[in-house]
């Protein structure tokens, strides 16, 4: 779509601790899971959007284009992999 890496990064890591922030309150109120699992997971995901968010003004598009892909490609291995009944 034309957008740098760095804004199109720093955006989802946002919009996915938004929507995930809110559906663990949704599934906290509703008694579902603990708080004392819940509470330590928003604020993490919230400190680490952050955190993200400075990183990406000091790190180069390069370096944060490499993270993603090694990411991207460990995942789809691990997801093949257990597929396979390889990975436990």
């Amino acid at each position: 779509m034309g957008v740098p890496l760095k804004v199109s990064a720093g955006t989802s890591s946002f919009i996915l601790t938004l929507v995930d922030s809110s559906a663990a309150w949704v599934y906290l109120n509703q008694g579902a899971v603990l708080a004392i699992i819940v509470a330590p997971s928003v604020i993490g995901m919230m400190l680490g959007a952050r955190i993200g968010a400075h990183v990406l003004h000091v790190v180069r598009a390069s370096v944060i284009r490499k993270l993603v892909i090694v990411l991207l490609v460990f995942a789809g291995l691990r997801a093949l992999a257990k597929g396979l009944g390889i990975w436990n």
